[in-house]
């Protein structure tokens, strides 16, 4: 006796299934929308549990009171990543590689073809095997699993369905929205849409803006949260074409705005995507938002600051970013400056920085600029603050990157105690803005400018 037979509680008659009128595939698309299919997702804490439950049952051959959405939910654990190859359920995955190519329940099929899409592995045993199961079923799919199949006969053919779902996505304008269309409930669930995600990277054009634009279409959709898996693949898709050359400033505004949005600040706020990303597309994101930064505050500063001066000093600072010297910065800005920061951030919405917060008479009103020039730490501000200058690899510089700086830390010395005693923390050289101030860092430092 089947499992099939065991669960029956009345026999559902088959039919050839004849092609719909239009007026009913628009009738079957409202109400998929409406109500999609059940998928028996379970936790992460029950899985072991089901999977053991379910192991039990087919040893002991013993079904009474189970219900087909315990084996529906099982199932899901048992080709998940972690037990989908696992020696000890060899014969528990047999037995639903049986109940999947005989099985007529229209609950258990449609939930077995969500198994096969959530679990694929492209040349994987466990893919082919579901695959060659659900084959012999398509007359007696329904749902949303007969509209997967309208879409693309080749479903179940697991060497082509990837590349065949990348395709439409590449044709498409907005590829999410395209997938659940085509009958994909959850278009950013793992397994088949993963492996046709990479297929998608593949097809696009990423030094373009229109497809850089579909790409994020695809991974971060109006009202959905970003895709985190293959998004590491994805940003190194779309910063890899910048390793040696510059976007157009358009392009490289969009890529900035859109990277932070959905992944957060590389600097400050990394999201988990982050982690996989090579050290080489990192700096050309890191390199952007220094930029970004150092312009940010000049033009703050620029609207806040009455003395000639500023200017030179934005002149030099920035001819030194331009000429690749300046690795990373960070703006801390004194309460005026914060104020007309948060007021003046218009495109650069997704720009942070932090804030200079000394208390003392002559230090409160100063705003810092935070730099790496090679192996250095070099803090510029305004007024009359010195370019101060920390040692090659001194750890106790200034970080990078901080919500609070306080000028009067970075201004006057610290003592710090040691074993043997006391010592001196503060920077190397702090240097006036007077004369050719400009040329004497030149001529001092080589190695840096």
């Amino acid at each position: 006796m089947r499992l099939s037979e065991i669960f029956a509680q009345r026999v559902e008659p088959t039919s050839v299934v004849l092609p719909a009128p239009k007026r009913l595939e628009t009738a079957v698309d409202r109400v998929l929308k409406r109500w999609p299919d059940v998928f028996a997702e379970p936790s992460e804490n029950d899985r072991e549990t089901l999977v053991a439950e379910l192991k039990r049952r087919l040893d002991d051959w013993s079904w009474s009171g189970a219900k087909i959405s315990f084996v529906n939910q099982a199932a899901v654990a048992l080709f998940d990543r972690e037990r989908r190859s696992r020696a000890d359920l060899e014969h528990v995955r047999k037995f639903y590689y049986e109940e999947a190519a005989t099985n007529r329940s229209r609950t258990f099929l449609g939930n077995a073809v969500q198994v096969y899409i959530g679990s694929f592995v492209k040349g994987a045993v466990h893919t082919r095997r579901l695959s060659e199961a659900l084959t012999n079923q398509i007359p007696h799919l329904s749902g949303r699993s007969r509209k997967l199949l309208k879409s693309f006969p080749a479903f179940f053919d697991s060497n082509r369905i990837a590349m065949e779902v990348a395709s439409r996505m590449k044709d498409a304008e907005r590829p999410f929205q395209e997938l659940k269309s085509l009958g994909f409930n959850k278009p950013h669930a793992p397994g088949l849409l993963d492996h046709a995600h990479l297929e998608f990277l593949e097809k696009l054009d990423l030094r373009t803006h229109t497809d850089i634009e579909k790409l994020f279409h695809w991974l971060h959709p109006d009202g959905q949260l970003a895709k985190q898996s293959g998004a590491s693949e994805a940003i190194e898709a779309l910063l890899a074409p910048w390793l040696d050359e510059e976007p157009q400033e358009d392009v490289k505004r969009f890529l900035i705005d859109h990277l932070t949005e959905s992944y957060g600040d590389i600097r400050i706020n990394p999201g988990s995507a982050w982690i996989n990303v090579s050290e080489q597309a990192k700096q050309v994101l890191l390199r952007w938002l220094t930029g970004e930064s150092m312009r940010f505050l000049f033009d703050v500063l620029t609207d806040t600051q009455d003395s000639h001066m500023w200017s030179e000093r934005r002149r030099f600072w920035m001819d030194q970013y331009d000429r690749g010297n300046i690795s990373a910065a960070w703006v801390a800005f004194d309460p005026r400056g914060h104020k007309l920061a948060r007021k003046n951030l218009g495109r650069e919405k997704n720009l942070p920085f932090g804030r200079q917060v000394s208390h003392a008479s002559d230090d409160g009103n100063k705003s810092l600029l935070i730099m790496k020039v090679g192996q250095r730490i070099i803090v510029e501000g305004t007024y009359n603050f010195k370019v101060h200058i920390y040692a090659k690899n001194d750890p106790e510089a200034p970080k990078l990157y901080q919500p609070k700086y306080d000028c009067a830390d970075i201004r006057h010395d610290r003592r710090k105690r040691v074993s043997s005693g006391f010592v001196k923390i503060g920077p190397e050289e702090r240097k006036m803005h007077l004369g050719d101030w400009q040329g004497y860092l030149r001529s001092r430092y080589p190695e840096m400018f």
